[in-house]
């Protein structure tokens, strides 16, 4: 009976274990946090900030005009250094019309924005501004 016991130790962790990672598996940018804001709920709000604030120099698709590729390829974001960096410098400097006139939300959402669009962070990871730092832009 020991024997018995012993061997369905292993068994029941094995079941277990298959049953556990059988069904589907989610990508990256849909895996979600057990709480707190994702990095995809407020790009999809800086989505609409970078629509009605950035766009009309950065292009509807982050691409460049009259202001420099922040989305894609050929952005240059690198040089801010964290995420940390990057808002530090929109909300210090941007829109280059209005300096500072956005709300704080909202430099954070952009931010996000163009964090996500890059693959610098997946849409499911937890963001706050006290974990920009943490994420590099290379």
């Amino acid at each position: 009976m020991k024997r018995l016991w012993l061997i369905s130790i292993p068994l029941i962790v094995l079941l277990l274990f298959a049953a556990c990672s059988s069904g589907t598996t989610t990508s990256p940018t849909t895996t979600t946090t057990s709480g707190g804001t994702t990095a995809g709920q407020l790009s999809a709000s800086g989505q609409a900030v970078f629509a009605s604030n950035c766009a009309r120099c950065h292009g509807n698709n982050g691409q460049g005009g009259a202001g420099p590729a922040i989305i894609g390829s050929t952005q240059g974001l690198a040089k801010y250094n964290t995420a940390q960096g990057l808002l530090t410098y929109v909300s210090g400097n941007m829109p280059a019309s209005a300096p500072g006139s956005l709300s704080s939300q909202q430099y954070l959402e952009v931010t996000a924005y163009l964090i996500v669009q890059n693959s610098f962070v997946s849409s499911g990871q937890a963001l706050e501004v006290g974990g920009l730092v943490g994420i590099t832009l290379k």
